[in-house]
């Protein structure tokens, strides 16, 4: 039973490419969360997004950022979680509407939301 269980387990970890890349994008939040720049701070959510996507694609299989979040809910707390679906939601956003109105206070949040559960993988 032991085995098998190790075995479920086995290669599920965060590749140290995924953790430079991680690290990388996150040497950059404070200055662009200082900044008021909204388009800085829509890009960065994408590529925070992105960062999100390459960690759950190391711990699970290759798949949407949906369905392998979906997978990792026990992964994180439940504000964690939905923090994490709402910053989600918010680069849907950012890509699917370029021209929508989105307060400062919204890519903030997002993207401390996204710096918040990245920074456990770098």
């Amino acid at each position: 039973m032991f085995k098998f269980l190790l075995s479920l387990f086995k290669g599920k970890q965060v590749s140290s490419k995924t953790k430079r890349f991680v690290k990388a994008t996150l040497a950059r939040s404070s200055s662009v969360t200082s900044s008021n720049e909204g388009n800085l701070k829509r890009s960065y959510i994408i590529e925070l997004d992105s960062m999100l996507g390459l960690i759950l694609n190391d711990l699970y299989k290759k798949a949407s950022i949906k369905d392998n979040l979906i997978k990792a809910k026990n992964r994180f707390s439940a504000n964690e979680y939905q923090n994490l679906w709402n910053s989600h939601k918010v680069r849907n956003r950012i890509v699917h509407e370029p021209d929508g109105v989105f307060t400062s206070k919204e890519l903030d949040s997002s993207i401390l939301n996204f710096v918040k559960v990245l920074s456990k993988y770098k």
